[in-house]
C-alpha cells in the first residue's frame, strides 16, 4: 500500500478524514448512551441544583446491622466510588445514590467525592468502559432511599437531615454540612 492511497478500516471507500469523522460520531453516540444510562448528566443543561448544593444539609445513613459508627470523607468516597465493597464485618456494602443533578446528589458528590455532576458521570462511564465497576444504584427520591436503607442489609445512602427522625430504623454515620463531611 502506498502512502497516497486512502486508509480503510472496514469503511467502504472511506478516506482518513471520513474515518476520523465516523469514529468521532460513534464515540459521541457511545457517550450519549452511557450518559442516558447514568441519568443524562452529561447532556442536561445546568440546573439550580449546582448553585444550591452548599446550602443542603444531608445525613449519611446506613442499615443498622452494618455496624458502622461513623465515616470520614475518604472512607465515604471509597464506598461510593466502589473501591471499598465489603465492610469489616464481612457485609457487602450497597451504596445508593439519588438522581444526577438533584440538589442532594450534587451536594453529596461535591463534598464526599470532590466531583461535579459532569465529572461524576464521566468517572462512571470510564469505569464501565474498562469493566471495572458499575455505579451505585440510583433511587428516585430521598424518602424511598431512606426506606430502602432501612430494609436492605449493607445499604448506605444520604438524605436530607429532616428525613431522619428519632426512632428511624437507620444509623446516621456522617453529615454533609457547608460542603464538608462531618462526623456525627
Amino acid at each position: 500500500m502506498s502512502d497516497n492511497q486512502p486508509l480503510k478500516f472496514g469503511f467502504a471507500d472511506a478516506d482518513s478524514s471520513d474515518v476520523g469523522l465516523m469514529v468521532a460520531l460513534r464515540r459521541r453516540r457511545f457517550i450519549k448512551a452511557g450518559s442516558a444510562l447514568l441519568g443524562g448528566a452529561l447532556w442536561q443543561a445546568p440546573s439550580s441544583a449546582l448553585f444550591a448544593s452548599d446550602e443542603v444539609e444531608l445525613a449519611v445513613i446506613t442499615h443498622p446491622d452494618l455496624g458502622i459508627q461513623s465515616l470520614d470523607q475518604s472512607t465515604l468516597a471509597a464506598i461510593f466510588l466502589r473501591d471499598l465493597r465489603v465492610w469489616q464485618n464481612k457485609v457487602t456494602l450497597r451504596p445508593l445514590n439519588l438522581p444526577p443533578r438533584s440538589v442532594e446528589r450534587v451536594a453529596f458528590d461535591r463534598a464526599a467525592l470532590s466531583l461535579d455532576p459532569d465529572r461524576s458521570a464521566q468517572f462512571w462511564i470510564d469505569k464501565m468502559i474498562r469493566g471495572e465497576a458499575t455505579p451505585p444504584r440510583q433511587i428516585t427520591n430521598a424518602t424511598l432511599l431512606r426506606r430502602v436503607v432501612e430494609v436492605v442489609p449493607g445499604a448506605v445512602g444520604y438524605v436530607p437531615v429532616k428525613l431522619v427522625q428519632p426512632g428511624a430504623k437507620v444509623k446516621t454515620v456522617a453529615f454533609i454540612r457547608a460542603g464538608k463531611v462531618v462526623k456525627p
